[in-house]
């Protein structure tokens, strides 16, 4: 699991995501939606 900063727009989110290994390939899983950026900080 890690932080990721997901920029949607003009705005910047943070998600907690982890990687995972689908049909021989890594995909990435969002597991929470944090919120906006200038909002946490």
């Amino acid at each position: 699991m890690f932080f990721r900063r997901k920029r949607v727009g003009p705005y910047e989110y943070v998600v907690i995501a982890e990687n995972k290994w689908v049909d021989g390939k890594v995909r990435q899983r969002t597991l929470l939606n944090l919120g906006r950026l200038e909002q946490i900080t």
